[in-house]
């Protein structure tokens, strides 16, 4: 187990907590457990408000999901979006010709005149990276959720 990541933040006490832990593996579990609910809700809440809004639908759709893991008796998660376009906002598209599928044309208003044609091309899109910058941002906060937790665990096991 890695008391930091690439991006170089260390857990203070926390290899001291590890070496306790095997006496009481519940005790550290629970305060991660909350520590992981807590940082996922503060990641979505940042991605959310990194998320460019047009109709609001895929803002919307940007949601926390939490996994149990039984065989680790832990938890998995995630910040996502079901919307099919949201990896394309996330990071962008190059020029593309967009195509009638399920028609004979492609119908939409332009300047509030009906128009109908066989195919478009699409200038392609620079990318929102709202999950990137989203999380960038939440990470002082989770990591300050992690910090208490190993705080709470060493405090509750009297370290």
């Amino acid at each position: 187990m890695r008391s930091g990541d690439d991006k170089g933040f260390r857990l203070k006490g926390v290899e001291e907590l590890f070496d306790k832990f095997e006496q009481a593996p519940e005790v550290l579990a629970a305060h991660v457990v909350k520590a992981l609910g807590s940082g996922g809700l503060t990641a979505e809440a940042f991605i959310k408000r990194e998320t460019p809004t047009k109709t609001r639908n895929l803002r919307g759709s940007i949601a926390l999901q939490t996994t149990p893991l039984q065989a680790a008796k832990g938890l998995k998660v995630q910040v996502g979006t079901p919307v099919i376009y949201g990896e394309v906002v996330e990071y962008g598209s190059k020029p593309h010709e967009i195509r009638a599928k399920n028609a004979p044309y492609l119908t939409f208003q332009i300047n509030g005149n009906w128009t109908r044609v066989e195919s478009v091309n699409h200038p392609g899109s620079e990318g929102a990276f709202m999950f990137r910058d989203g999380l960038e941002a939440a990470r002082p906060r989770i990591y300050g959720f992690f910090q208490k937790a190993v705080d709470d665990a060493r405090k509750e096991l009297g370290l």
